[in-house]
């Protein structure tokens, strides 16, 4: 029921004959996708590209954290690490502790409850979103080197900026949960404002926009939370993803 999957079908539906791989991963972050096309571009070697991705580069940024899967280059097993608080003999006292059942129990029942006695955050700022797009000028250039054509989407969201007061009282503790920084109006501040620098960027690179926001966001039945889809959901982002490559895809089956 995923959208990728549901691409494809409506793609050939059109009469246009492709595979659509769905490159996504749980808890990746764009970096992630930079990396992914610079080391396995070349072995797929798709025709297009499309980059849907930005609330857990969000939650990442708003922690003030490199995600775990940024680095461009091969990391070296071998090179000493530097030990620092949370790290005893090499052994991650913080991971362990995040894996025990104490810690689930405590993140999904207190959490959301405590997180609405401190200041929340209205946004990120220019910085954050700057470090998000400067990656996605590097995701276009991983994949252009690779021989496809990138295609950038814009990001949706249950309820915008206007429709905020109306997100139901569990959907925000599931996003309390997942980021105690930012406020309902923080993210969708964030999500604008970066939403915005995507545009720039593909205008920049000349590369095509999929502008996913008009026709997504703020469709209640199409989420199951604040970001991640219910099925009519994903049928409606291949509905509208379907409507936009069609062209770029019967023109590429022109020229190769």
């Amino acid at each position: 029921q995923v959208f990728p999957s549901v691409l494809e079908s409506r793609l050939k539906a059109m009469g246009i004959e492709c595979q659509v791989l769905n490159a996504s991963r749980a808890g990746s972050s764009i970096s992630g996708h930079v990396r992914r096309a610079r080391l396995e571009g070349a072995s797929w070697r798709p025709h297009v590209a499309v980059l849907y991705q930005m609330s857990n580069d969000i939650n990442a940024a708003s922690r003030g954290r490199i995600p775990a899967d940024e680095p461009d280059a091969p990391v070296d097993d071998n090179e000493p690490k530097a030990a620092g608080i949370g790290h005893v003999l090499g052994f991650d006292v913080s991971r362990a502790l995040e894996q025990t059942t104490l810690y689930s129990v405590v993140k999904t029942n207190l959490t959301s409850k405590l997180v609405h006695a401190r200041v929340l955050r209205a946004g990120l700022g220019v910085g954050a979103r700057d470090d998000f797009l400067r990656e996605v000028h590097r995701w276009v250039d991983r994949w252009g080197e690779a021989g496809a054509l990138p295609v950038i989407t814009t990001f949706a969201m249950s309820r915008t900026r206007a429709q905020a007061a109306t997100l139901p009282a569990d959907h925000i503790r599931a996003l309390l949960r997942s980021n105690i920084h930012l406020s309902v109006d923080g993210w969708g501040r964030t999500i604008d404002e970066w939403n915005e620098g995507l545009r720039g960027v593909a205008a920049e690179r000349a590369v095509p926009l999929v502008d996913l926001y008009p026709t997504i966001a703020g469709r209640a039945p199409y989420f199951r939370d604040y970001v991640h889809f219910t099925a009519e959901g994903h049928e409606a982002m291949a509905e509208a993803l379907a409507e936009e490559l069609a062209p770029l895809l019967r023109g590429l089956e022109g020229n190769r």
